[in-house]
Order: structure tokens, then C-alpha cells, then sequence
């Protein structure tokens, strides 16, 4: 009696669609904590990657406005574009709570292979 082989390297959300076509299986919470885990981390926190990140979290000290809400957008959309590949951003958006000292930022993104719009928003 032969053992199957099992291959290690394959990835167990891959499927094959109706025409039997393979296709892989996408995680929108997985790519959610990357976006997440980008925006929350401060460059050089990281001690074998100190690029990686996103540094607005020296732009939110400082007050608020539609300059500084640009600004935020920009990095916000040059760290993910940089740091998750699965992703095409499709709007970022700062929502300031002044009464709450809180900073919302909504980003919409689609994975790409998929038309599906998904957000997800980061409370700083």
C-alpha cells in the first residue's frame, strides 16, 4: 500500500472554479490586519525592517485641516501601495473627532482579480 505524497507548498485555500480553472481564495480580514498593521506601525519600530511602516502618526499631533488631511492621505496610499501588493486603493478618507480626541481613516480597496469593494477604518 503506497502513501499519497502530500505537497507541503500548496496552499489549502486554492480551488478550481466551474470550468475547472484553479484559483486562489482570498482573505479580505487577512488583507484588513495587513492595511491595519502598515498604518499602526511608526517607521524604524522595526528592528531588521526600519522602512517599513507609515509615519503619520507624527502628522496627527498637529493640527488639523485639509492640508494636513492631504497630507495624511498621501502617505496613507504611498505605505500601502509600497507594503501590501494585493491591493488597489481605490480612497482614503480622514474623519477628525476633535470632541473625542480620535482620527478616523477609512480606507476603500479592491483585491486585485476581484471586483468587490472592501474597507476597513483605522481609529487612531
Amino acid at each position: 500500500m503506497s502513501i499519497p505524497e502530500v505537497w507541503s507548498d500548496i496552499h489549502q485555500s486554492i480551488t478550481t472554479d466551474a470550468s475547472g480553472a484553479i484559483r486562489r481564495s482570498v482573505n479580505p480580514e487577512a488583507v484588513k490586519t495587513s492595511i491595519d498593521n502598515i498604518l499602526r506601525t511608526r517607521y524604524g519600530s522595526r528592528v531588521m525592517r526600519p522602512e517599513f511602516g507609515c509615519g503619520i502618526e507624527d502628522l496627527l499631533f498637529s493640527l488639523m485641516g485639509k492640508e494636513l488631511g492631504n497630507k495624511i492621505i498621501k502617505e496613507v496610499k504611498e505605505s500601502i501601495q509600497l507594503w501590501e501588493d494585493r491591493v488597489d486603493i481605490k480612497g482614503v478618507d480622514v474623519f477628525q473627532f476633535q470632541d473625542q480626541h480620535r482620527v478616523d481613516i477609512e480606507v476603500r480597496f479592491s483585491i486585485y482579480g476581484y471586483e468587490k469593494i472592501f474597507n476597513t477604518v483605522v481609529s487612531f
